[in-house]
């Protein structure tokens, strides 16, 4: 199992994150978040097994994981989640980015027989799916802005997570949990 965050600008919210978190990846059984300090040019690891983190795991989200591994697209927890687990603050919201376009999101949530809800994102390539009618999960498409006048884009679908990031209003939209 790969666990991955991308980042594209530093904002300093807490001094935790003046050196943003490059990437995560599983090492024996527990997670483990990698930081890259640009000053010292150095790797820093640290543990993130938190009770945060294990809060993540539900039934449902673990569901819709599954899912999209069956399906082979990779699905990755996006922005605030992430930044809260790193902070020590059970998040509440949690958003997904995946390398399935909408339209494939939308078969295998059909062929899995999971009900899809609030179509309104769809065209900025968000898909709501409601797992077990207990949890509701968006699903969005990693993308590029072709244009954009600051507010609005017309976008293109990619599966180069580092370019998806790199189009993300804030650091924090840009971290990556898988």
């Amino acid at each position: 199992m790969l666990l991955c965050f991308y980042y594209h600008r530093l904002f300093l919210f807490k001094p935790s994150f003046s050196n943003i978190v490059s990437s995560l990846k599983y090492s024996s059984r527990t997670p483990t978040v990698v930081r890259y300090r640009a000053q010292s040019k150095k790797l820093i690891t640290q543990k993130i097994d938190t009770p945060e983190y294990r809060t993540l795991l539900t039934p449902t989200l673990l569901k819709l994981a599954e899912l999209f591994k069956i399906n082979k697209y990779e699905l990755r927890v996006a922005g605030g989640a992430v930044r809260d687990i790193l902070m020590g603050i059970q998040p509440h919201d949690v958003d997904f980015a995946t390398t399935a376009t909408p339209e494939q999101v939308k078969q295998m949530l059909t062929e899995a027989n999971i009900r899809m809800i609030n179509a309104n994102g769809e065209k900025h390539g968000t898909i709501t799916a409601r797992i077990d009618d207990k949890e509701n999960f968006e699903v969005t498409t990693l993308r590029v802005d072709v244009v954009t006048d600051g507010r609005h884009a017309v976008v293109e679908y990619t599966q180069d997570w580092q370019l998806d990031a790199s189009r993300r209003d804030l650091t924090i939209n840009a971290l990556f949990l898988g």
